[in-house]
C-alpha cells in the first residue's frame, strides 16, 4: 500500500521476493496490494502461505541493489556477495524471517506561545521522507535467542 506524504503517494524503492523450500517463488508487485485482503499489503499474502522459506530478498526497483537473507544457514548476500553475520545460528534449526520498513518524516513546525504559556501550533510543513527496509532472521535454541538484521535505505 502506498505511503502518503505531502498528499503524494510514494512508490516502493525495493520489492521483495521469497523462495520457498518447495521451489515456489512469491514476488511483490509495485502496487503492493493483497489479493486476499485489499486493505493489506502483499506481505500479508506471503505470510498466509505458512510454509518454510529458503530465502527472502529485497530488490531495488531500478535493479541496482539487492539484499537477500538465507533462511537455512543465516548468511546474507548484498548484490550476490556473501556477508557472514557476526552471529550465525547454532546449527540447523528453523530461522524465522524478520522483515519491516521504517518510515521517517522530517517536519518544520512553527508555533507561538499564548498567554497561558502554552504552544499554539501555527504551521506544520513536511520537509523530507525516508524509508529503511530491514530483513533478517531470529531463532531460539535451549532458551537462548539469536537474531541478525540488516537494513537498506
Amino acid at each position: 500500500m502506498p505511503v502518503q506524504f505531502q498528499d503524494k503517494d510514494f512508490k516502493l524503492k525495493y520489492l521483495f521476493k521469497a523462495l520457498f523450500i518447495d521451489g515456489e517463488i512469491f514476488s511483490q508487485t509495485i502496487d503492493d496490494v493483497s489479493k486476499i485482503d485489499p486493505q493489506r499489503s502483499q506481505f500479508y499474502d506471503l505470510l498466509q502461505k505458512n510454509k518454510p522459506m529458503r530465502s527472502f530478498g529485497i530488490f531495488s526497483v531500478d535493479g541496482e541493489l539487492s539484499l537477500v537473507v538465507d533462511l537455512i544457514d543465516g548468511h546474507f548476500q548484498l548484490n550476490r556477495v556473501a556477508i557472514m553475520p557476526e552471529v550465525l545460528p547454532p546449527g540447523p534449526i528453523p530461522l524465522k524471517l524478520i522483515f519491516f520498513r521504517q518510515h521517517q518524516h522530517d517536519m518544520n513546525v512553527s508555533y507561538k506561545v499564548n498567554d497561558q504559556l502554552k504552544a499554539d501550533v501555527e504551521n506544520v510543513e513536511p520537509t523530507a521522507h525516508r524509508c529503511t527496509y530491514y530483513i533478517g532472521w531470529e531463532c531460539e535454541l535451549l532458551g537462548k535467542k539469536y537474531k541478525q538484521v540488516l537494513g537498506l535505505t
